[in-house]
């Protein structure tokens, strides 16, 4: 029966070649200082997604042999800058990025 419910819901996805619906969608995040408050902005709010060393604040307090896994998501009002694990990480996530914002 288990495997019934989990078929009846995965055939009610949709299918791959639709893309999701992110209306109002919004990019959450829990803040590094204060673990128990989250941030968010708006998908559609983001203005541009750069990687490296590509913001005033990562340019001063980044470091250098961390380049390769910095990710920054600019908004017209404020920028987040996110250290990933790896490059491969920082590019799966601004691709994802990306893809969203390509589909509002």
């Amino acid at each position: 029966r288990r495997c019934q419910n989990y078929r009846r819901r995965v055939s009610s996805l949709p299918s791959p070649a639709a893309p999701p619906q992110v209306h109002n969608a919004h990019l959450v995040w829990t803040k590094k200082r204060k673990q128990s408050e989250q941030g968010s902005v708006n998908i559609s709010e983001i203005t541009d997604v750069t990687v490296g060393l590509s913001t005033a604040v990562l340019a001063r307090h980044g470091y250098l042999e961390n380049a390769g896994c910095y990710l920054s998501i600019i908004t017209r009002f404020r920028t987040l800058d996110v250290e990933c694990e790896t490059g491969a990480v920082r590019d799966d996530l601004a691709a994802a990025i990306d893809f969203l914002r390509d589909h509002p």
